[in-house]
């Protein structure tokens, strides 16, 4: 029907590569960048906000680097990174204010819970649990025995009432060339030809 559209076969290899280079790119905002495979980053802004005038600048100067290089985000900060995933891809919540995640996530519709696989999502819906607030209103031994256990750890960490870790991309170490001034400075000559 639009024949102008570009259509082009689907190269995860490709999409990997171009992720790592976006995780790239983000290093320059904090030390802990970690994928979400397939299409997303993780990151750990504890303690970088403050460098970029507080969350909101931080937020707005990220979502602006990506932008200029013609990348569409979508971008939530929250107390846990299962959190702000969920916020991020299902909501228009920018951030979280501390404290707030779970009465946020709570709207949100089960397939917010990414970490679990689809079958699994499907699953409280057939049984009629529309949102992740109805299936946090339920004991976890009743979810874990009808839908398993990795629903209620998904839910618990989404809800940030339990916070796992991300495992970030450290940067390949850089290889550099020292040199030493002569100790002590005694001759001039050897000090000027170091820096020479």
């Amino acid at each position: 029907r639009i024949r102008e559209v570009a259509v082009a076969e689907s190269d995860a290899i490709s999409d990997a590569r171009f992720l790592d280079h976006l995780a790239e790119l983000c290093d320059r905002f904090t030390p802990s960048v970690a994928l979400d495979l397939p299409d997303g980053l993780i990151l750990d802004i504890t303690g970088c906000d403050h460098l970029f005038d507080g969350e909101t600048q931080l937020r707005k100067r990220i979502l602006s680097r990506l932008n200029r290089i013609n990348i569409n985000v979508l971008a939530s900060i929250a107390s846990t990174p299962d959190a702000a995933r969920a916020l991020a891809r299902f909501s228009k919540v920018e951030i979280a204010p501390p404290g707030k995640d779970e009465a946020f996530v709570k709207l949100l519709p089960v397939r917010a819970l990414a970490a679990i696989e689809r079958e699994t999502v499907v699953a409280p819906a057939r049984a009629g649990l529309q949102h992740v607030g109805d299936l946090s209103e339920r004991p976890s031994q009743v979810l874990a025995a009808r839908f398993g256990q990795d629903l209620v750890t998904c839910l618990v960490r989404t809800l940030g009432r339990e916070d796992a870790r991300i495992t970030p991309i450290r940067p390949s170490p850089s290889v550099f060339a020292e040199r030493h001034f002569p100790e002590p400075f005694t001759q001039m000559e050897a000090l000027e030809g170091v820096l020479a």
